[in-house]
This record gives C-alpha cells, structure tokens and sequence, in this order.
C-alpha cells in the first residue's frame, strides 16, 4: 500500500470521534443502550469484523479481524486475522447469500446470520456462532428456519440487524419488497434453539403501495431513540438530488410507522451504488448515531427521541488526506468498538485492486484536531483475499 492512504511514523493524538462531538456539546448521560454495537465474535471485550470468503466450488471460510487495543502512541493497532469457520466444496455458496452481524443466540458474543438462496424462492437462515477458539472448525452453521420453494425471493431482499424486541437477543430484519412497491419490514427473532423453525418470522410493518423500490433505499439498525431496543434506520433516495433519513422505531413487535429526521432537497447521496449506512456510539447520549457514508465524505447524524425532519442535522467529518475518499468509494463500511474505549470506531474493508484487501479504522489526525484518516491495519499481499470474493457482515 506504501503512502496513498495510510501515514506510517506520525505521531496520533489520542482523540476519538466521541470526544470530539462530546467537546462540540453532547451530554454525557449513563444507560449504554447501544451495547451490542461491540460486534464481539470471539468474546474478549473489543469488537472485531467477519468476513465470509469465497474459496470456489461452494468451499467458504469464515475469517476474523479482531479488534486489538491502540499502540501506547495512540495509533491504533495491527490486525491479525485469523480463520474460524470453513466448509468444503460444494457445501455453502456465499454468492447467493446475505449477511449480518449480531448477537442472535443471546450468548454474549456476536454470530453471522445468513439468509441464504437455495433458487426458485425457496430460502433458509442460517447462524454462525461467536466463539473464543480459531480455526477452520471453531464453529458451525446450523439452520433455524427453512422456506420451501415459492415463499422468499431473496433477490428482492434487504437486510439489517438489532434487538428489535427488547429480549437481550439480536433480531434479524428482513426488507421484502412486493410487485407493487411496497415493502414488508419481517422480522426473525433471535433465538439459542437450533432446527428449522427456530425462529419464526412475522411481519410487523408494511408499506402502502407505490413507495419507491428497495433498489433506492439503504438500511441499517441501532437504538436512535434511546429507549433500549433497536430501530431500523432507511436512507431515502428520491429523484432529482432528494434525500430523507427515515426511521421506524421499534416497540415490543419490532419496528413500526416510520417518521422523517432528516430531509434535503440538496443531496444525491448516490443509494444503490456507493451509499453505506453505520449505527455507532459516537457521543454518549444514550442514542445511537448513524454514519452515512456516500460520494467520499462521511456525515454523522445525532441519534434523536424527537420525531420530524431537522432533529437530527449532520456534521460532514473532514478527511485529511487527498486518497481517504476515494479508499471510502471502494469499501464496504461497518462499525465496531475495535480498540474497547467508550465508544465505537467505523471500520472498513477496501479493494486495493491488486487482487488483494485493506482493513482500515477511522481516527483522528494526528496534525489536527478536527480531521480525521482511514488508518490501515491490515493489509492481504497481491493476488491474496480479493474483494469481489469476500462478503463483510455488516
């Protein structure tokens, strides 16, 4: 990687993301409603990112970044990953699957849940457990619900994941779009059975008919309003440079009528192409924040319990090198608390285009306070873990 994006030998200072929006006026309350965006796989208190890789003929292996605590100069540590899961061929194809992160089995630690396309609508979610141990056979896919064929057309799915209900379990969101435009929001919920019908799913909102289609909508969840369950969080992309920030709050059945934070007429933020959607603990107020990642710039919104647009305005994170944004446009972006501070970081894996990736950390620069670079923990050789065969759970 050299220098394009990643400064070697430079002092940090020590300044998070939360710090920084703290010192520009948030208020430090108590109540970490947002504890499950640790995203902690194998249990050691700091967050880490999964990544399923495809090694051909339907082999896939399960490979883990883990977080790692900032060197004493406050640069954040090197990545070591490692591997914790792998079939052999002809057994998983993660081509025809979709992917998130969460505590599904309510055990602590942070598993995959796949949905997985088995062709002509038939459809099963599977659950790889956290573990502590490494290895390709730390731990196993099972099945907690299977649909046989004309019931779920993965192809017109959307996905996210949070404790939508309030059990102390992540739930996985499913955004099912109908010929007619509208959009069920199916919830799976999680669950420490194993076996078909383990979870059942139900919906617990839909769309009138004629909304736009998914294909102009991004997802994701985190608890915006504070009040200890996950909300799912939709970016909006209308025609003619219009955009909304929606959210369906969540209560006892998950997800309900969606309300507007943010609206403007002024912004193409490009969904279906290269917007990206983070929940994170950026300032301690007890909501989570969403980071909306699109056209090479980063703005963070303020989680909010108030409801309509302008409750929630957003503050465009300065990048300070020339190369960080477009390094943003080739990444696909998640949240973790990597280095197991206060609060959590946005992390990212990004193709190098040498047949080869790069995890990064966002942080602070270390030459002025208010910017911030994507600093390069790890790095694959040429030709090793290209990213057109690797899926992040996000």
């Amino acid at each position: 990687m050299g220098n394009r994006w990643w400064r070697r030998g430079r002092r940090l200072v020590s300044v998070t993301l939360a710090a920084m929006l703290g010192m520009l006026g948030a208020v430090m309350v108590a109540g970490p409603a947002w504890a499950d965006l640790t995203r902690d796989f194998n249990g050691d208190g700091r967050g880490d990112l999964l990544a399923l890789f495809d090694y051909g003929n339907g082999s896939t292996g399960l490979w883990v970044f883990p977080g790692v605590p900032n060197r004493p100069d406050g640069q954040p540590g090197q990545v070591t990953p490692y591997m914790a899961w792998a079939t052999t061929p002809g057994n998983y194809w993660i081509g025809v699957t979709k992917n998130v992160a969460g505590d599904f089995n309510g055990d602590g630690r942070t598993d995959i849940m796949s949905l997985y396309d088995y062709g002509n609508g038939a459809a099963g979610l599977f659950v790889i457990p956290g573990t502590t141990g490494s290895g390709p056979n730390a731990t196993d896919a099972h099945r907690v619900w299977y649909a046989p064929p004309g019931n779920f057309w993965l192809s017109v799915v959307k996905v996210a994941a949070g404790d939508v209900n309030g059990d102390g379990k992540d739930d996985l969101l499913a955004m099912y779009n109908y010929p007619d435009n509208s959009f069920g929001i199916w919830v799976f919920p999680g669950t420490a059975s194993v076996g078909d019908g383990a979870s059942n799913p139900y919906m617990s909102w839909q769309s009138p008919a004629h909304w736009n289609p998914l294909s102009e909508v991004e997802f994701t969840a985190g608890d915006i309003n504070g009040d200890g369950r996950d909300d799912l969080v939709g970016l909006w992309d209308y025609p003619n440079t219009v955009a909304a920030l929606r959210v369906w709050a969540s209560g006892p059945s998950g997800p309900g009528a969606p309300y507007d934070i943010y609206y403007d007429p002024n912004w193409e933020p490009n969904v279906g192409q290269r917007a990206q959607l983070a929940t994170l603990n950026s300032n301690h107020d007890g909501m989570d924040d969403i980071a909306v990642v699109s056209n090479a710039q980063i703005r963070m919104f303020n989680g909010t319990d108030q409801q309509g647009t302008g409750y929630s305005t957003p503050y465009r994170l300065p990048l300070a090198g020339p190369h960080d944004g477009p390094v943003l446009t080739r990444s696909v972006i998640t949240s973790a608390n990597i280095d197991e501070d206060a609060g959590g970081e946005l992390v990212g894996m990004f193709d190098n285009g040498n047949g080869s990736t790069s995890m990064w950390v966002l942080t602070g620069s270390p030459n002025d306070f208010f910017y911030w670079y994507l600093a390069e923990v790890w790095s694959a050789v040429p030709g090793d873990f290209p990213m057109n065969r690797t899926k992040v759970a996000r």
